[in-house]
């Protein structure tokens, strides 16, 4: 077992402006640091106030992943798509040439808290593009996104896999070889390859076959999964 990277959700940049409350991680950055490069640019979790969001904005080159944890959020972007993003589903837009969007909160009275995250692209000026797809909440393992075979398109050499275990329960994770991975804890209590993790914390793995992940509590992770170099 090689455990490259801890990042422990108090190492994250943090912020609050009223309306907003941030938490930034950067695993490429702390992948470079150990000689690797890695696409996955940012991981930012937001809570959002009611009624209160992120206006029509622009984004060009860049892989976008949102992903609910309590509450909806109402999008609009510039393909034409507009509707709700609940927690069991996942959105993903490409900015390819460049693509505005808005999300705000859908609800007056209760707060959304919600993961968007950032994906460089492996080429420039793509063509534009939204998707949107719902998976099972109850499922301890699911490919949520990848540049083949998963509920959504990533175009990128990289995978997405949410899992789930409950407690008590370990579900394993298979990496191809060489493979690195980066874990980030969405909720509850988990063991991974016997480092101890929570909400927030980010972890990077290498030089495993699989990752074990154990619930102490019932638990929900991400996981991104490149290939080696």
């Amino acid at each position: 077992m090689t455990r490259i990277v801890h990042a422990p959700a108090n190492s994250r940049e943090h912020e609050r402006l009223g309306w907003l409350e941030s938490w930034r991680s950067f695993p490429g950055r702390a992948w470079r640091k150990h000689g690797i490069e890695s696409p996955l640019l940012a991981i930012l979790e937001d809570i959002v106030a009611p009624g209160q969001g992120f206006g029509r904005h622009g984004h060009h080159d860049m892989e976008i992943i949102s992903y609910p944890i309590a509450g909806a959020l109402a999008h609009q972007d510039s393909t034409g798509r507009h509707g709700f993003l609940h927690p069991g589903e996942i959105q993903h837009m490409t900015a390819g040439r460049g693509i505005t969007h808005s999300e705000v909160n859908a609800s007056s009275t209760d707060p959304v808290r919600f993961l968007q995250i950032w994906i460089i692209p492996e080429h420039r000026g793509l063509e534009p593009g939204y998707e949107q797809a719902a998976f099972d909440a109850t499922a301890p393992h699911v490919e949520l996104a990848g540049p083949d075979g998963a509920l959504v398109k990533l175009h990128q050499q990289m995978r997405l896999v949410r899992v789930a275990p409950g407690k008590g329960e370990t579900v394993a994770v298979p990496l191809e070889a060489g493979a690195h991975a980066w874990v980030h804890g969405v909720r509850g209590s988990s063991l991974v390859q016997g480092l101890t993790m929570t909400a927030g914390d980010g972890a990077g793995f290498a030089s495993v076959p699989a990752l074990s992940i154990a619930g102490l509590t019932n638990a929900e992770l991400l996981v991104f999964i490149q290939p080696g170099a």
